[in-house]
């Protein structure tokens, strides 16, 4: 899996260009971000109503918060949510992922989309290539994302297929065949939207009490047709790309197909019947016992659906207090628009009190750093939350981490930072003055910075805020430790805790020796 994600992890038509208003000393970071989206071509920017000495530009709309929110921080409701929302589509569903497996999670979500084509629903899906490697192989036709397109009103595109564009490498260089696209997007019927780090792939789904290889990871849901079309632009700018390719299915369309359609068809009864009561669907046959096993060994439902539609008021009731929401996005390197960077930045630049940011991967490209470090030297508290060399799936990411963890300290003025020992961390997350949080697929890396398609929803609310700055503080007591420098009598650094405290010496040898000058290598050639 290591390898598998370490070359791809990674909006809008025209650029995203933002601007800050400065009010007078002492206002918030959501009024200093009142215009956080000008300059987005067709798409509405928040103006918060604010005096800022100059009038809004003309496709800028009033902020008022339309967008009931829920926070999808477990990993058992992240699932529960998608089934809810895929399930209930009536019209349209717009669908995105980097990465997507034949386990027993995966399969349910095709076949659960199957089912749904069937009974009339529009389907559009991307899928990057090498995420869905292995479930778009064609040959013979056998596999569940080609038997999906086969029917009428699904069309099913595949992100850079790498094998097409090999040949490129000589004339456009090893970056066009290295970029993804690593947005992760459920869009159903123009008004429900679910964003955040989580692929399909069941150890993003299970009980971390269960599964030791369980991600942590962070999602939103939202119900609301401006943040529903605001994702549907940032799908539809790398949907259109040339570089996305049908998926058409070829000429053995006989071999295997019926008994795909078992597959996929008993994966959605049997995981559907799994959730609302718990017990699996009747297996008729070998495929159907193999598919049983697979859910019983991936799965630990914590709920029942219906104990998660209580819990939560997923349909969100009319009287549901609705957020101000808006997404940022960018498009890979083939569109030609990369914005994220500077949202974020601005972000950093308007926070007055403390940034927390929570990411898997943080070598911090040198915009960002440099505002971070201009952000603590105003007295910003920052603190990061980030995978260890024993709770990563990046080799080289961690090789070159295990070198320069020191000088984030060293250049950061105050910065804690902390890291996950051994649960692996997949989650994107800022949070800025305890008020304004971001969730999306944005890495701290050259790849999403340079490369990658990414996206991202910013959230203005003091009380989203504040619960996921507890779901983060809780993980980080449970199953997370400061990397921290120190003194000794002499005025010497010294390592008080680090990579070597807690993971094997073998495991940082090769990370600070190989891997460290192949990433090395790598980060340049971004």
């Amino acid at each position: 899996m290591s390898a598998f994600f370490t070359l791809n992890r990674m909006f809008s038509v025209s650029s995203l260009l933002l601007s800050l208003v400065f009010l007078a000393p002492g206002a918030g970071i959501t009024q200093e971000l009142s215009s956080v989206f000008s300059g987005i071509s067709g798409i509405s920017a928040p103006d918060l109503g604010l005096d800022s000495g100059s009038a809004p530009a003309p496709t800028q709309a009033p902020a008022v918060p339309d967008t009931q929110t829920m926070l999808l921080d477990d990993n058992n409701d992240a699932w529960l949510a998608r089934w809810h929302v895929i399930e209930k589509a009536e019209k349209t569903l717009d669908i995105v992922y980097f990465a997507l497996f034949d386990d027993a999670y995966g399969r349910a979500f095709m076949g659960l989309l199957h089912k749904k084509a069937r009974e009339g629903v529009k389907i559009r899906m991307l899928i990057d290539y090498r995420g869905g490697a292995k479930t778009s192989n064609r040959l013979f036709d056998r596999d569940i994302l080609v038997e999906l397109s086969r029917l009428p009103n699904v069309e099913i595109k595949i992100y850079n297929p790498v094998f097409r564009y090999l040949p490129t490498i000589l004339t456009k260089g090893i970056k066009s065949v290295w970029t993804s696209n690593h947005d992760k997007l459920v869009i159903a019927d123009g008004q429900w939207l679910i964003t955040g780090g989580r692929n399909i792939w069941f150890h993003f789904f299970t009980s971390y009490a269960q599964d030791p290889k369980a991600y942590v990871d962070t999602d939103v849901l939202f119900r609301g047709t401006r943040i529903a079309a605001e994702a549907t632009m940032a799908f539809e700018s790398e949907y259109l790309l040339d570089r996305s390719k049908l998926l058409k299915p070829g000429l053995a369309d006989i071999i295997g197909r019926e008994k795909l359609r078992r597959k996929l068809g008993f994966a959605a009864l049997s995981m559907g019947n799994f959730i609302r009561r718990g017990t699996m669907f009747k297996a008729e046959n070998e495929n159907d016992e193999e598919y049983n096993k697979w859910l019983a060994e991936s799965s630990a439902m914590k709920s029942t659906y219906g104990s998660f539609l209580a819990r939560h008021q997923v349909s969100f009731a009319p009287d549901a207090e609705p957020l101000l929401v808006r997404l940022i996005d960018k498009t890979s390197r083939f569109g030609g628009v990369n914005g994220m960077t500077d949202a974020l930045i601005a972000m950093v630049n308007a926070a007055k009190k403390t940034i927390l940011i929570q990411n898997p991967y943080v070598i911090i490209p040198k915009e960002m750093k440099s505002a971070i470090i201009a952000a603590a030297n105003r007295g910003v508290a920052i603190r990061i939350f980030t995978a260890s060399p024993n709770s990563s799936d990046e080799p080289f990411v961690q090789g070159l981490f295990v070198n320069e963890w020191k000088d984030l300290i060293r250049d950061i003025p105050g910065v804690r930072l902390f890291v996950t020992l051994d649960r692996p961390l997949h989650s994107k997350v800022f949070v800025f003055d305890g008020e304004v949080s971001v969730v999306g697929t944005y890495n701290l890396d050259a790849l999403s910075q340079n490369l990658n398609s990414e996206v991202a929803s910013v959230i203005f609310s003091k009380d989203f805020s504040r619960s996921l700055m507890e779901s983060i503080d809780s993980f980080q007591k449970d199953f997370g430790a400061e990397y921290i420098l120190g003194r000794d009598n002499n005025g010497n650094e010294v390592v008080v805790f680090g990579p070597e405290n807690h993971c094997p010496p073998e495991k940082i040898r090769k990370l600070q020796g190989t891997f460290s000058k192949l990433a090395r290598i790598m980060r340049n050639l971004l």
